[in-house]
């Protein structure tokens, strides 16, 4: 991989301070990885805190923009935390807070979200006041919906 290409590479996967990607094979890791540092050094961005399934570690699991990623596995996972809303008026106050409290930075869980997010759209469009209860079936399809979550 020639330094074009990485750059090419490093544009697409920074995130804030981060670069999140992956790559085929242990070779294009250690690659990238020396690449990218000399690259960035002319810009004086030093990249540390590197995380691969490559590097020896004792850490199996280790966060990546607010998801969980077994290093062993190779795999992505989220932990969305409910709280129990027992008693809690369905509203739109209440719906825009719990989805609110889903941190996904990449959007991996933008399909559980949509449903809520799509009903809070319809909400808007129904003119409900922000303190306003929802109607019986939106109210059941809501806390269906958040009982799912805490499964």
């Amino acid at each position: 991989m020639d330094k074009l290409k990485v750059a090419e590479i490093l544009k697409s996967s920074l995130y804030v301070d981060n670069c999140v990607l992956s790559l085929d094979t242990e070779a294009e890791y250690w690659n990238f990885k020396e690449k990218s540092v000399v690259i960035l050094e002319h810009a004086k961005m030093e990249l540390r805190k590197w995380e691969s399934n490559c590097d020896e570690s004792p850490e199996e699991t280790t966060n990546v923009l607010g998801m969980q990623w077994n290093k062993k596995d190779d795999n992505l996972s989220g932990k969305i935390l409910c709280k129990v809303i027992e008693g809690v008026a369905v509203n739109k106050r209440s719906v825009l807070s719990s989805v609110s409290k889903i941190y996904d930075p990449i959007r991996f869980t933008c399909p559980v979200s949509l449903q809520m997010k799509l009903m809070l759209q319809l909400s808007w469009t129904k003119d409900l006041g922000w303190d306003e209860k929802w109607n019986i079936e939106d109210k059941q399809k809501f806390l269906k919906w958040y009982g799912e979550l805490r499964k």
